[in-house]
């Protein structure tokens, strides 16, 4: 007699699929959180890099470089000069942010020279598009300046499919420090000093001026250099790295960490020409609950989104005299 051979019964294999989906449901999370941590980390170590990139800088040149290289065209100062290159361009106007300047402290040489940037001012208006290895340097990210969390488009919105076309522009995941003084322009500091945040606002970098490490005298433990940022393709957030502006890659602590996009946190938001919010200058990131920040000594932490505004913006500053307790 032939026997009859064991098999499941439907029931048996409903029962073992949603076990399995069980498990599945449980573990997902688990693999998610952990891919998270793992990107955090990955964050965590390369703004270390640029900030470290930074301290290399200033070892050279005895100061940070500035925030922006130049300042608005025609606002001659003693920190911008009106010079012309010996290719003819005026400087002044010139725009390179700082993480352009401190390309060769990060092994990116060949990238740098690209730029030219004692020739060419990059972002004067005109020569950004006109100048073929300077096109080429804008339309380049280094993976140094992005975060894996964020996932965002390489290149900025509004100038990748211009007519007449312009070179694309790549954009970053991360910020320098200005101070507490936002994208309004026109502040009041901690210390109730009226400040400006192009050129005179209280943190290490901004238009034109560089600042050495005795200048920064509430410690460079104590003051946050660099910050993330995310959605830098879209205006209302835009992150060209290459372009030092009070929006882009120099952003302040007048809005707290994660606000809204395009939104005003109570100290100003830059508008176009037709009176619409674009950008808050709000450090912000992909990890839920605030994002991460570099000093000046290169240690990197993750800062809650939930800190008391008036330590947050201690952190900013240079020179206060205010050095609050940071352990999160």
């Amino acid at each position: 007699m032939r026997r009859s051979a064991a098999a499941f019964t439907l029931v048996e294999l409903l029962v073992v699929i949603a076990i399995i989906g069980v498990l599945v449901a449980l573990l997902l999370p688990a693999v998610q959180a952990a891919r998270e941590a793992a990107r955090r980390s990955q964050c965590i170590n390369s703004i270390r890099q640029s900030s470290l990139g930074l301290l290399g800088f200033e070892d050279t040149n005895k100061a940070f470089p500035a925030g922006r290289k130049g300042c608005d065209p025609g606002a001659v100062s003693a920190y911008c000069p009106n010079v012309t290159s010996a290719d003819g361009y005026v400087m002044i106007g010139h725009g390179a942010s700082a993480f352009v300047q401190l390309l060769p402290y990060i092994e990116q040489q060949a990238l740098f020279k690209l730029f030219r940037i004692n020739e060419v001012p990059i972002w004067d208006g005109s020569a950004w598009h006109t100048e073929t290895d300077v096109q080429q340097a804008i339309a380049q990210r280094p993976d140094a300046f992005v975060c894996p969390s964020d996932s965002d488009l390489v290149f900025f919105a509004e100038y990748k499919h211009e007519v007449p076309a312009r070179t694309p522009v790549a954009t970053g995941s991360y910020a320098v420090m200005g101070g507490t003084c936002g994208p309004g322009q026109t502040c009041t500091g901690l210390l109730n000093e009226p400040l400006n945040a192009k050129t005179e606002n209280d943190g290490v970098f901004m238009y034109g001026r560089m600042f050495g490490i005795k200048e920064i005298t509430d410690g460079l433990s104590n003051t946050i250099f660099l910050g993330e940022t995310i959605e830098g393709h879209l205006p209302v957030s835009s992150n060209i790295w290459t372009n030092g502006n009070r929006v882009n890659s120099i952003r302040s602590t007048a809005t707290p960490i994660n606000f809204p996009s395009g939104l005003d946190g109570g100290r100003g938001v830059v508008t176009d020409a037709s009176g619409v919010n674009r950008a808050n200058g709000a450090f912000s990131s992909r990890h839920a609950g605030g994002s991460v920040f570099a000093f000046g000594d290169a240690h990197a932490i993750f800062i809650p989104e939930s800190i008391d505004m008036t330590v947050y913006r201690q952190l900013s500053t240079r020179a206060n005299g205010d050095v609050p307790d940071a352990t999160f």
